[in-house]
C-alpha cells in the first residue's frame, strides 16, 4: 500500500484526505523540530501535481522545506527541515549554465505553446540535466531553436 517514509523507517499511511495530509505534516514538523538528525519524509509517486502542490504549501506553512524529484509517473515529493534541505542543496548536482538556459527556454516555450503544460519548471530542469526530454519537448526545442537561429 502507498506510504510516506522517513529516512530511518518506513510506515504505511493512507492519505485519504487533505485534512489527514495536514495532520501528517504537522506531526512530522513536530518530530523534525525535536530531532537533531536529518529526517526526510518522502510521499508516494501516485500523488498528482495538485496534491504535490498542496504538500508544498503545507510544508511551507509549517516552516519545512519540500522538493519534488523524478519525472512523469515517478515524480515524488519529499518534506524535510530547512537545515536538511540546505545540506542537500550543497551536495546535489547543479545544472550547467547551458542546461539552465535550455531548461528556461523550454519552460517558457511550453507555457507559450501549451505543450506538456503539466510539467513543472523543476521537472523540465531534471529532464534537461538527465538528457531525457520527451519527444514533444525535443520537437519543441528543435523547432523553436531553429526559428531563433533563422
Amino acid at each position: 500500500s502507498p506510504s510516506a517514509s522517513s529516512s530511518s523507517s518506513s510506515s504505511s499511511i493512507r492519505l485519504a484526505s487533505l485534512q489527514q495530509l495536514r495532520l501528517i505534516i504537522a506531526w512530522f514538523a513536530k518530530g523534525v523540530s525535536a530531532s537533531p538528525e536529518p529526517i526526510v519524509m518522502t510521499f508516494p509517486s501516485w500523488l498528482n501535481k495538485k496534491q504535490r502542490a498542496e504538500v508544498h504549501a503545507m510544508a511551507e506553512k509549517f516552516s519545512l522545506a519540500s522538493t519534488s524529484t523524478g519525472m512523469g509517473a515517478l515524480r515524488r515529493i519529499a518534506v524535510m527541515s530547512q537545515k536538511t534541505y540546505a545540506t542537500q542543496q550543497t551536495t546535489e548536482t547543479k545544472l550547467t549554465e547551458k542546461e539552465e538556459t535550455k531548461a528556461k527556454l523550454i519552460f517558457e516555450w511550453v507555457k507559450a505553446e501549451k505543450v506538456d503544460v503539466s510539467l513543472s519548471r523543476e521537472e523540465i530542469r531534471e529532464m534537461v540535466h538527465a538528457d531525457k526530454l520527451t519527444p514533444k519537448l525535443n520537437a519543441l526545442f528543435a523547432r523553436r531553436s531553429a526559428l531563433q537561429k533563422g
